[in-house]
């Protein structure tokens, strides 16, 4: 639950700095879905953390999604790496 609200109260901060563009998918900001997506999550986790019986299993699974898009941006992390690294190799060969 503490994790919980940590990621509830970083959802203001980010709105005040970034503005709302940074969760609008049509503004052009790069991932904006994505950041969208993991704000929906966080707050439905919250609330489901408070109900139970079936509502708090869905709440269980909105943890899934989270794991799921952390997995994704390791993925991400691990071509990018990829990428560089070959662009370094290359540089080297020359």
């Amino acid at each position: 639950m503490a994790i919980a609200s940590l990621f509830v109260l970083e959802l203001p901060p980010t709105i005040w700095v970034f503005g709302f563009d940074y969760y609008n998918p049509w503004s052009g900001v790069q991932h904006a879905t994505f950041h969208l997506l993991d704000a929906i999550i966080i707050i439905l986790n919250f609330v489901f953390m408070f109900l139970q019986g079936p509502a708090q299993e869905i709440g269980e699974l909105l943890i899934l999604l989270r794991i799921w898009r952390l997995v994704k941006l390791l993925g991400g992390v691990a071509t990018g790496v990829e990428n560089l690294n070959h662009d370094l190799q290359l540089k080297l060969d020359n």
